[in-house]
């Protein structure tokens, strides 16, 4: 056996070697800066030192040495009147250069503000500097800064840079149509990404004065319409308006520009389907109800990535292409659990997906985790139901020798829970009807009843209040409604509704503390639980749905060795939602003291906290940080017996 070496190993030799290098090149540029060069040769190593620092993510000194450089550049082309136009013209590119690089620094440490500052300076300078310097207008430094922009997911910015970029690569004289025809479908296309980053809240862009999200998505879709009618990379112009289309509640055509895009990929024999597609397709089919049609794309497309995935546990790389590979994997865990109708053929595959998901590279699984974190919610909440749960999940049907498929099936009563991803708690949980026993047993089953999912993403109390159909949660909310309303043959559907974990988590304090609309915490609760209850009332009367609204369940308590709370947010968070509740439950009561109403309410709250803090979920239901697992089904049959919700 050869003797361990002593000396260090090849990373460690080239990691110093490179020390070595970086520390050399900028002594010799900082020993020929303190010289007495020219100008013009200053600038150049000033650009020269600022590209080392930044090689060697010395971030803070190459904004610095750009800076630097910036300054002779500028003293050069203000003051020296009389120079050459090719050293003018190779002054004002190294300037550009450096004015960007400086910005892009920026972003790249995450200083948005200070970058914004910085590009506005640069506009101003740009602006002064081309009449004297140039009528080329050079566009590329603005798609490159836009860009920097759009990754940082400021749209607004962006955007406001790339209608710049087209209306310099419109004003250009003497230049090819074939080259600015394709800048302008480049830059189109980008000005159409960043209008995608607006989904949330209003917007005010410097080039418009102001513009609400559905004018911004518009605008959007106007963008990559012209990039199509450049023939600029049109599919990917196409699968931007899906987008757009999806951010808006339009899923139909959201879906009808998806599958445009896919065919213009097939036909270009050149580009390879990016599974991003596949993804955005797969979650439009899941918006518009196609659980099958969403599984069927997903399980037909994997076969083609599956040399991807193979390559990259060999050798991993950050490329997106690769993460969206196992991403179709993350998602398929939720979507065949969601979506599987209680088939067994569906549901038996899921703990494989789980353990193929848990075998996933750790760099995988990073990636994953920090790129698509609902999805990586939905795996960790699914994966510890059926670790937590003392009945997991179970198919509809577990067939007998002398059963078929059809009866087995059809002797169930469907159960709708509808609302966000609390309704997978208690989905395909069984009761037995007849004795009011919860159980997973499948012989005699015709008083049997099941408990079917119906998840909307992102589903809050505050979307049901503001009845806004072009908010892509409410929009999935009212395709699920009218289905089940069109089920229902025109008779009172009974469903239950989770919805408000999310207001109480997140959004009610937020919009408490950072505005002036409501007086304190009593305040917000009420007042969303108020147009919460109105909401589901007019849809209840719009679809004749009766509505068993279930409490909203309490947080998991984080507590240290003494037993004492040690996270106030949580403190909050359990004070918030038994507020909620009780503010719930009366004007729910209020609307059925006035009359006739579909509301009820599911007070489950008292069942299910721990008698130890009082606001906590107890231990027996914990699942994952936020959820509970499906123990809950227990104290919920009984409230709904109670209530005679199965009469």
């Amino acid at each position: 056996m050869s003797k361990p070496s002593l000396g260090p190993n090849r990373s460690e030799t080239s990691d110093t070697s490179s020390i070595k290098s970086f520390v050399s090149v900028c002594v010799k540029l900082s020993q020929k800066l303190k010289n007495n060069v020219q100008d013009a040769e200053k600038a150049n190593t000033y650009m020269k030192l600022a590209k080392v620092y930044e090689e060697h993510g010395f971030r803070t000194q190459a904004i610095v040495a750009y800076a630097l450089c910036c300054n002779v550049c500028m003293k050069i082309l203000m003051m020296e009147t009389e120079l050459q136009l090719a050293m003018r013209l190779q002054t004002f590119d190294t300037w550009l250069n450096a004015a960007c690089g400086r910005i892009v620094q920026f972003l790249r440490l995450d200083r948005r503000f200070e970058a914004k500052v910085e590009y506005d300076k640069f506009e101003i300078a740009f602006d002064k500097l081309v009449g004297i310097c140039s009528s080329r207008h050079p566009v590329w430094p603005f798609i490159v800064v836009g860009n920097e922009f759009l990754g940082v997911e400021d749209g607004e910015t962006a955007l406001y840079i790339f209608e710049k970029c087209i209306q310099m690569i419109k004003s250009k004289v003497g230049v090819e149509k074939k080259q600015i025809n394709l800048q302008l479908g480049l830059v189109y296309t980008l000005a159409g990404d960043a209008t995608s980053r607006w989904s949330r809240k209003k917007v005010v862009c410097k080039s418009i004065p102001k513009l609400d999200k559905k004018e911004v998505l518009a605008l959007g879709i106007k963008f990559y319409k012209e990039a199509i009618a450049l023939n600029y990379k049109v599919y990917d112009a196409y699968c931007g308006i899906g987008n757009n289309f999806k951010a808006l509640g339009k899923f139909e055509e959201a879906l009808s520009h998806y599958q445009c895009a896919i065919l213009e990929v097939k036909k270009d024999h050149t580009a390879s389907l990016p599974p991003s597609y596949i993804f955005n397709t797969a979650l439009t089919f899941e918006a518009l109800g196609r659980y099958e049609e969403a599984i069927n794309i997903v399980d037909a497309s994997y076969d083609a990535f599956t040399s991807s995935a193979r390559g990259m546990e060999l050798n991993y790389g950050s490329a997106d292409k690769d993460i969206d590979v196992h991403a179709l994997r993350l998602y398929l865990v939720k979507l065949v659990f969601v979506g599987s109708k209680g088939m067994l053929k569906y549901l038996i595959r899921v703990p494989s997906l789980i353990e193929e998901i848990t075998s996933f590279p750790i760099q995988v699984k990073l990636a994953l985790k920090k790129k698509l974190k609902t999805h990586w919610a939905y795996y960790v909440f699914i994966k510890a139901l059926y670790v937590t749960s003392y009945i997991p999940p179970t198919p509809i049907y577990a067939l007998r020798d002398n059963a078929t498929k059809s009866t087995a099936h059809l002797s169930h009563t469907e159960y709708p829970v509808v609302g966000d991803s609390h309704v997978l708690s208690i989905a395909w949980q069984h009761i037995d009807i007849s004795t009011g026993s919860v159980s997973a047993t499948q012989y005699d089953c015709s008083h049997k009843g099941v408990f079917v999912p119906y998840n909307i993403t992102g589903l809050m109390a505050w979307h049901i209040g503001c009845l806004d159909t072009s908010c892509v949660p409410f929009a999935n909310l009212d395709i699920i409604l009218r289905k089940l309303c069109a089920a229902s043959n025109g008779n009172i559907k009974k469903c239950l509704f989770f919805a408000g974990e999310i207001d109480c988590r997140e959004s009610i304090h937020r919009h408490c503390s950072s505005l002036s609309t409501y007086k304190n915490l009593e305040d917000a609760v009420n007042k969303t639980a108020e147009k919460f209850v109105e909401g589901m009332w007019k849809l209840s009367n719009k679809y004749g749905l009766e509505f068993y609204i279930v409490a909203v369940i309490p947080p998991v308590s984080k507590t240290s060795k003494a037993g004492r709370v040690i996270d106030n947010r949580i403190l909050r968070r359990g004070r918030t939602v038994n507020l909620f509740n009780e503010a719930v439950e009366k004007y729910v009561t209020q609307k059925s003291e006035r009359g006739f109403s579909l509301l009820k309410f599911v007070n489950i709250y008292k069942k299910i906290v721990s008698q130890e803090h009082g606001m906590f979920l107890e231990e027996n239901f914990i699942c994952d940080d936020i959820h509970s697992n499906s123990n809950l089904i227990v104290p919920l049959h009984e409230a709904l017996v109670q209530m005679g919700f199965y009469i």
